[in-house]
């Protein structure tokens, strides 16, 4: 392109040494003063101000969109190696496309499989740990009754969960097990009058009655 244009060698040169730039903010002192180096300098000033201290110059960077006006930046996962990258974006006027006045805009996408990828790979996953308790209403009406449960032991240090899907108790019953969840609380219409639930070990099979504001006591209890 230079060629056919006729353009001095030596400008073409200058580009590729500028694109060649990459490193600290200390790279920025080899370009020549203008508005643009100065216009990047102080947004890594600003960045700094956020805490963000580790950014790099990369005077190489193409974005894909050809509607980038300004400044284009790319967040990398080292871990990741030669697909690093997890998010990109940059300055843009876009507005302008579709007839608006131009309005400098700033925008990024986000790769999610890539944030998952380097999720697994900048730290050790932590395996969730099984259920204390798994509660399961009976009915539809007795669902906000059993929400208060399972928040009330949450409340209390034990890890528990509740039915959103509507199972069926058969299929509840199931996934508590499945689940490992060392007890199953019931919520029917018989316990919510008087203020009780049905607390069933899953690995015995045992059932008994326990108040309701006591079957935090109780899981607890049984599993010291």
């Amino acid at each position: 392109m230079f060629d056919a244009k006729v353009l001095p060698r030596q400008l073409f040169d200058k580009i590729t040494s500028i694109a060649d730039i990459k490193g600290g903010l200390e790279e920025l002192n080899n370009l020549e003063d203008s508005e643009s180096t100065r216009h990047l300098k102080e947004i890594f000033d600003v960045l700094k101000i956020y805490g963000i201290d580790d950014a790099q110059v990369d005077l190489g960077i193409v974005r894909g969109l050809d509607y980038y006006s300004g400044m284009v930046f790319e967040i990398d996962a080292p871990k990741l190696g030669a697909e690093k990258q997890v998010l990109g974006g940059g300055s843009y006027t876009l507005s302008e496309l579709f007839g608006g006045e131009p309005v400098f805009s700033t925008g990024f996408a986000i790769g999610i499989d890539r944030v998952v990828l380097a999720s697994e790979a900048e730290r050790e996953i932590q395996v969730k740990p099984p259920l204390d308790a798994y509660v399961i209403p009976a009915k539809d009406d007795m669902r906000k009754y059993a929400y208060g449960i399972v928040a009330r032991l949450r409340a209390q240090g034990l890890n528990a969960d509740v039915d959103l899907m509507r199972r069926t108790m058969s299929k509840n019953l199931k996934y508590a097990s499945s689940v490992g969840a060392r007890f199953a609380v019931i919520v029917g219409k018989e316990e919510m009058s008087k203020r009780s639930v049905t607390l069933r070990d899953m690995k015995s099979g045992k059932q008994e009655l326990v108040l309701a504001d006591e079957v935090g006591s109780a899981i607890a209890g049984s599993l010291e």
